[in-house]
């Protein structure tokens, strides 16, 4: 299923908001033989019942690895979790549990943006460009 931006609802937006930071540490690790689970796929549970709080645990553990990635990735991953953000309407950005939903979100999120990186690096010939140095 594919991303939809429009949506407004907060488990899906958690779920997306998820989904870009265990793409930006498994980016940044992307060739490197550290192989340990993202924080995002460790915090999945905890992220489940209290969003707001692991999230900001979460945000704050990917800054290093966000640092890894080139300026464009940096930039585009930034823009991603912004206009997630302020899709949240008045109230709902909160530490309320979530539903099922969240998952939805989160593999939607996270099949586009490997679905613009394949594609990227096709259209560059092959490179990879996720990484500023390997």
């Amino acid at each position: 299923m594919a991303v939809n931006e429009e949506r407004t609802d907060r488990n899906y937006l958690f779920g997306r908001l998820l989904a870009v930071a265990d793409v930006i540490k498994g980016r940044a690790m992307s060739g490197s033989d550290d192989k340990r689970p993202t924080n995002a796929s460790r915090y999945m549970n905890a992220f489940s019942m209290r969003p707001v709080s692991t999230w900001k645990t979460i945000q704050l553990a990917i800054n290093p690895y966000q640092q890894k990635l080139t300026q464009k990735n940096q930039s585009n991953c930034q823009k991603d979790i912004d206009d997630i953000i302020i899709k949240f309407e008045e109230g709902e950005f909160s530490n309320k549990e979530l539903n099922g939903q969240f998952i939805l979100g989160y593999s939607s999120q996270r099949n586009k943006m490997f679905t613009s990186t394949k594609k990227n690096n096709k259209d560059n010939g092959g490179e990879n460009n996720d990484n500023t140095s390997k």
